[in-house]
């Protein structure tokens, strides 16, 4: 059993067949109301997973293209270097302010 609606009241005949179905008529509304909100819940609670997994995803994948992309500048940022070490004196002076 999950629950139990029981209804009273003080006035004889008060629960009439129109009665019924009116309160029938907004409890089914809300109980529509309530699974649709669970329904919802779910959906974003789904959907929230699987952006937290693209999130990771995309984080490594940066991570990489970082790490791609910083290791041929560190290359190059050395060899400038050494070339200013042997031949700087030489180079034109615009050469060596790159």
């Amino acid at each position: 059993m999950i629950g139990v609606l029981s209804l009273e009241t003080h006035q004889p005949e008060y629960f009439n067949p129109q009665v019924i179905f009116e309160f029938l008529k907004l409890l089914a509304t809300r109980i529509a109301v309530a699974i649709d909100n669970a329904h919802l819940y779910h959906v974003s609670q789904s959907q929230l997973t699987e952006l937290e997994a693209r999130n990771r995803e995309l984080d490594a994948y940066s991570h990489t293209i970082a790490h791609d992309l910083k290791a041929p500048l560190n290359l190059a940022v050395f060899y400038a270097s050494a070339l200013l070490d042997l031949d700087g004196e030489d180079l034109p002076t615009r050469t060596r302010n790159i």
